[in-house]
């Protein structure tokens, strides 16, 4: 489909989405706007594509596994049979995701009408790897750009999030690790009209919050001999446990509710209320 199917498929589910939240919706508006959907290819509703880095990615479950990308909790906040595709790759920066090409797989799965959300940063900026590293005011956002580029050049709608935090606390106080990288991923989104999902600042208020001890609770903090898979434990402040990412996923969730973004129609109504 081109860029004009599918700016027509996103502006007709925009306004399916309005009438449809009103308390007497306008019943032969919205059959209109099916027919429409339908003339497009597009009846079934639209994928989410998720790209990013090990907070965000899936793990396996067998043998045991505590640990969750907190894009692997999300599909449980929206409707049975909305598909979500989780592209994440742990160890990724926006550099090696371009460079190795597994941006250019998604984008071959990206189809108009789907939405894209992207959250890198971790990986972005370890300097001592050259196939990672990326200035978080220059490459990085640069990388950012083409990314939301090539989404919107498929009729596809881009989201960002901005990098959720790692568990670090110093002398009581919670330590903000990520550097410029929140704050560029804020730049690039205000310059190119792009949703964000400020998951940086909401997931520090969810780590204070829980507090120094409490918030172990929220990652990888596990005994050894509690889990075959890893016998000698975790001691893990930048990766989720299961529950940590369940609380990630509901701050992601919250975000778009906030925005008001069309893919509030596809969460379950419990998660809307």
């Amino acid at each position: 489909m081109n860029q004009g199917i599918g700016l027509t498929k996103s502006i007709s589910f925009r306004l399916l989405y309005a009438m449809s939240t009103q308390l007497v919706p306008n019943t032969f508006l919205i059959l209109a706007i099916i027919v429409c959907l339908r003339a497009v290819g597009w009846c079934e509703g639209a994928r989410l594509h998720l790209v990013g880095d090990s907070t965000l990615c899936l793990y396996p479950t067998v043998p045991a596994n505590p640990q969750r990308g907190w894009g692997q909790e999300l599909p449980g906040f929206f409707k049975s049979g909305f598909e979500i595709k989780n592209h994440a790759i742990g160890g990724q920066s926006t550099l090696g995701f371009i460079a190795e090409k597994r941006w250019e797989r998604v984008l071959a799965e990206v189809a108009a009408g789907d939405f894209v959300l992207i959250q890198f940063g971790h990986n972005d900026q370890k300097r001592d790897n050259p196939a990672r590293f990326a200035d978080a005011d220059t490459v990085y956002a640069d990388n950012l750009r083409r990314m939301l580029a090539d989404v919107r050049r498929l009729g596809a709608e881009p989201l960002l999030a901005t990098s959720v935090v790692r568990r670090q606390w110093r002398d009581g106080r919670f330590v903000d690790s990520l550097g410029d990288y929140p704050a560029a991923a804020r730049r690039v989104a205000a310059e190119t009209s792009t949703p964000l999902l400020e998951l940086h600042v909401l997931t520090r208020q969810l780590v204070e919050a829980h507090g120094q001890e409490g918030s172990k609770r929220l990652f990888l903090w596990i005994p050894a001999g509690v889990y075959e898979r890893q016998p000698g434990g975790w001691r893990d402040n930048s990766h989720f446990s299961a529950y940590g990412a369940g609380r990630v996923a509901a701050l992601a969730v919250q975000e778009l509710i906030r925005l008001d973004h069309p893919l509030v129609a596809w969460l379950e109504s419990s998660t809307r209320d």
